[in-house]
């Protein structure tokens, strides 16, 4: 329509909202958080891939926004205590270790125990090299986490920053969700009033291929909530995207 805003969208819109009932995920949830988070069964919809927490995997967008997925710092990093005494090495002057055993301060992470899909995004040994790793295990006893392999290509070094996310535990603050990748639920603090809204999570991996093509102009488009890279093209010439 004449003057209408026009969108190629990879997402679906999500609707079907409730209060949290599950007693156990009540209690994962931080105290503040228990009256504001809603819930939705994506499965329900007919959503049954969701990707991995470790990256290209179903995002959640409210009103066009991307949403934050649960985190702890909410902003910013913290700083590894200490690494593993196991093959030990250093690279241009600084000391670490090549296994992906970290060691924390503090008792926080002792809620971390029961995230079943939680994951640490570091930058472990040089401040320009960073990866997504699972955590295997947690060692509050030690103060100790256990990343899953592959582990870092440079390895570990004590002072690196990183912070944990995907955990249902750290789902504090508006903005933030988490989604259980076993039952389908998502767990959602909107920022704003759910009525009226639209609040929509990435299924497409991309949007566009284009391909072998010449003389082709894209103008005009709104393109969101895809997974991946909104628009691959190979083998083209004079090929335009304008105003989108």
């Amino acid at each position: 329509a004449r003057g209408a805003a026009v969108i190629l969208t990879g997402g679906r819109l999500v609707t079907r909202w409730g209060p949290v009932r599950d007693k156990t995920a009540l209690l994962r949830l931080p105290e503040n958080a228990r009256a504001h988070v809603r819930q939705a069964n994506l499965r329900a919809m007919g959503i049954e891939e969701f990707g991995s927490a470790g990256g290209g995997g179903l995002e959640l967008f409210f009103n066009q926004e991307p949403m934050q997925l649960a985190r702890w710092p909410n902003h910013g990093f913290v700083r590894i205590a200490g690494v593993s005494s196991e093959k030990q090495h250093k690279i241009h002057g600084g000391a670490g270790s090549r296994v992906g055993k970290i060691y924390y301060r503090g008792h926080r992470l002792e809620r971390w125990v029961n995230e079943p899909d939680l994951w640490l995004h570091g930058y472990w040994f040089w401040d320009w090299s960073d990866q997504r790793q699972k955590v295997v295990r947690i060692d509050t006893s030690r103060h100790l986490i256990e990343l899953s392999k592959p582990y870092h290509h440079y390895g570990y070094r004590a002072g690196q920053w990183y912070y944990a996310y995907n955990a249902l535990c750290e789902l504090d603050s508006p903005g933030e969700w988490y989604l259980n990748r076993d039952s389908g639920i998502l767990y959602f603090w909107p920022p704003g009033p759910l009525s009226g809204a639209e609040v929509e999570v990435s299924v497409a991996p991309a949007l566009m291929l284009i391909q072998d093509c010449s003389y082709l102009t894209i103008r005009g488009l709104t393109l969101q909530a895809a997974r991946g890279t909104a628009i691959t093209a190979k083998n083209c010439r004079l090929l335009n995207i304008i105003g989108c």
